[in-house]
């Protein structure tokens, strides 16, 4: 009955780790409480946690033809069982209990590769799938943002352009009527007329008089 238990758990552990990754790490002197609580965390990001001895985890591990350093199964193991999206999350969870001394991470498979144990607190600084959107919303906000700036600068420059023009225009009538030349009117008005042959000779002839009359 215990051989057959033990076959059970381990074609159950072989199956949920089949296109899963995983993440070893040693629970040695972790607290009752602070277990659970790291189990709800991983829970809550789509992961789960599993312990097995060894020797099974091994078994499992065989079935799906994986492998890993014959130093990660040593001691007290606990198996983190994730998604590819919600393993860097879950390796936070754990990089935060080790930096309490809480636990020991091992090391882990992904991609159907094994890890160290510095790899797993590698893909834990790396942005979430969720981070790297927000981050990318954010980069659109910004372009849009600018692009809305530029284009309200653009309608500007094209209104103050539009206003120039029509100044610009506005001197150059004024100037080319003041260049004008003066209408045949004004002209008639502003020239003297010229006086008649008949009036010049009445003008000579009374001037011979007057010159005679002072002579007597």
């Amino acid at each position: 009955m215990a051989r057959e238990h033990k076959a059970n758990l381990v074609s159950d552990f072989a199956q949920r780790l089949n296109k899963k990754s995983a993440i070893f790490f040693d629970y040695h002197g972790i607290g009752v409480a602070d277990f659970a609580e790291i189990k709800q965390q991983c829970h809550k990001h789509g992961s789960a946690i599993q312990v097995l001895k060894n020797t099974l985890i091994k078994r499992a591990l065989d079935k799906n033809n994986l492998t890993v350093d014959d130093n990660v199964l040593k001691g007290m193991t606990a198996t983190v069982l994730a998604a590819e999206e919600s393993f860097g999350v879950s390796g936070k969870v754990l990089v935060v209990a080790e930096k309490a001394k809480q636990v020991v991470i091992k090391g882990g498979i992904y991609e159907d590769k094994s890890i160290s144990a510095d790899d797993v607190r590698h893909y834990a600084t790396l942005p979430t799938k969720e981070e790297l959107y927000g981050m990318l919303v954010g980069a659109l906000e910004g372009v849009f943002n600018n692009l809305v700036v530029v284009l309200a600068q653009v309608k500007e420059a094209k209104a103050e352009g539009t206003t120039a023009t029509a100044s610009t225009e506005e001197t150059k009538t004024s100037i080319s009527d003041d260049n004008k030349p003066a209408s045949s009117s004004q002209a008639t008005q502003e020239v003297a007329p010229k006086p008649e042959p008949a009036e010049i000779n009445a003008e000579d002839n009374k001037s011979k008089e007057d010159a005679k009359s002072s002579k007597s």
